[in-house]
């Protein structure tokens, strides 16, 4: 049997490994800068890890999302 998965991902998926602790330490309002940019040159898909950042990426980019204004159903998160 073969799955067949409805998720459509961008042809490009944005990495989010950097943003926090350990690599760019990015500020949310860098992150949001960059969620904006990223989903504005059609890339809609963001991978992250909860490991990422030492544990701090992920609650990083949940708190650049709310200022970044767009609508949660636009994206897909992979995690």
């Amino acid at each position: 049997m073969e799955y067949q998965s409805k998720l459509k991902l961008s042809p490009v998926v944005a990495g989010t490994m950097s943003y926090g602790k350990g690599g760019k330490e990015l500020s949310a309002g860098e992150v949001s800068g960059l969620i904006r940019k990223t989903y504005e040159t059609g890339i809609t898909s963001f991978d992250m890890a909860d490991i990422y950042g030492d544990y701090t990426t992920e609650a990083l980019f949940g708190e650049s999302w709310k200022k970044a204004g767009i609508a949660r159903e636009k994206v897909q998160l992979v995690s």
